[in-house]
């Protein structure tokens, strides 16, 4: 299992220090970086792969966003803003392409757009993300990971389950915190299906009361081994399902901009994992 680290807690400054940044990420230990298109302008492509090597880094994972909507009525827009994603990553040791699906209503997506909630329509969204994955990974021989935050598992998990079953050419990144929050395991997630999973971000989490907002779930999030999430047990099973060549990606998003959490929660990973063998 590779241990990697998430840029997005940098924001736009990944885009303008990017140098600076990745260096005190590689002051981590950690093998990898993922970072998101929205920050890193996907036409930069060889100078990030310059900038890693300098630093010793692969980029673990691309992260895209396209909005539910757009899957579901409009694939052919869908495939061709991930095949962009896919060519700026072709030439680089890893190819995952780390896809959130964004909801018009992030407290209640089916709110946003009631087909969300409904079985038929959300199998027809799963089977085009499945064929454009699968195109994507014939030719560019890129991995598009689906990952989750807490509206995928509304209305009983309909979205994340209708994937966790349909899906054939995509992977899921498991978001264990956005799962654990949302009141899913995420260990029963990755051992229902394990063949689905070679990336999972790992998050720790402080337990609401049912019904938080999505900004209070994001709020609820703190420092890996700081809050709720059984990580004994959760990194076993990811090592035992990610394998050898799979990622762990440590994500922060709140808080305070400092590499040295990351140190911290590298060390800490490496740790478990030291307890666990």
């Amino acid at each position: 299992m590779k241990i990697g680290c998430h840029c997005v807690l940098y924001g736009p400054a990944i885009a303008t220090d990017t140098d600076r940044i990745l260096g005190d990420l590689a002051k981590t230990g950690c093998c990898g970086v993922e970072l998101g298109a929205r920050f890193f302008s996907l036409d930069r492509s060889a100078e990030l792969k310059a900038m890693l090597k300098k630093h010793g880094l692969v980029l673990a994972g691309l992260h895209a966003a396209v909005p539910l909507k757009q899957l579901l009525d409009q694939p052919k827009e869908s495939s061709a803003q991930l095949s962009s994603a896919a060519e700026a990553i072709q030439g680089m040791p890893e190819r995952n392409i780390i896809l959130t699906g964004i909801a018009e209503n992030m407290d209640d997506a089916a709110a946003g757009d009631s087909r969300l909630k409904d079985r038929k329509n959300v199998e027809l969204l799963v089977s085009h993300l499945n064929d454009i994955a699968g195109e994507i990974k014939s030719e560019y021989g890129a991995q598009i990971h689906y990952h989750n935050h807490s509206w995928e598992f509304q209305n009983d998990g309909l979205i994340y389950m209708s994937m966790l079953m349909q899906s054939q050419n995509f992977q899921l990144c498991l978001d264990t915190g956005w799962a654990a929050a949302a009141g899913f395991d995420p260990i029963s997630l990755m051992q229902s299906r394990p063949d689905r999973f070679s990336y999972v971000h790992l998050r720790d989490y402080t337990a609401l009361a049912a019904g938080a907002s999505f900004a209070q779930l994001q709020d609820s999030y703190t420092d890996l081994g700081e809050g709720e999430m059984d990580y004994q047990h959760l990194i076993r099973c990811v090592r035992d399902t990610v394998g050898d060549d799979g990622w762990a990606v440590i994500e922060y998003e709140r808080g305070a901009v400092d590499y040295l959490r990351y140190m911290k929660a590298v060390a800490y990973v490496r740790g478990v994992m030291e307890g666990i063998r």
